[in-house]
């Protein structure tokens, strides 16, 4: 989907600059021009960034504990949401699956 019709920038292009490290709007407008000339684009193309690098990191939370053999999550939440299947609640929304 076009995100910036003044520069032809999609969706896809700007998903594409978040994984290969661009972590702001500034750095994405840098890498594609996103945004610089009318500015309609902005709040769409910035609401994508945050998604992707909110994806990013709940894919990277996911740590594997060889010594106990149990499996760490960190829901990235900052409320009281539950995580499915049998777990263990911990603080500071970590929760190990049993």
């Amino acid at each position: 989907m076009f995100i910036c019709l003044c520069n032809g920038i999609t969706d896809s292009q700007i998903k594409r600059a978040v994984a290969a490290g661009d972590t702001s709007l500034n750095d994405v407008r840098n890498r594609l021009g996103v945004g610089d000339q009318c500015g309609k684009c902005i709040s769409m193309a910035t609401d994508i960034i945050q998604a992707q690098l909110l994806s990013i990191a709940t894919d990277a939370v996911a740590v594997k504990d060889t010594d106990s053999a149990t499996t760490t999550i960190n829901t990235g939440m900052n409320d009281d949401s539950q995580v499915q299947g049998h777990c263990v609640a911990k603080p500071d929304n970590f929760y190990q699956v049993a």
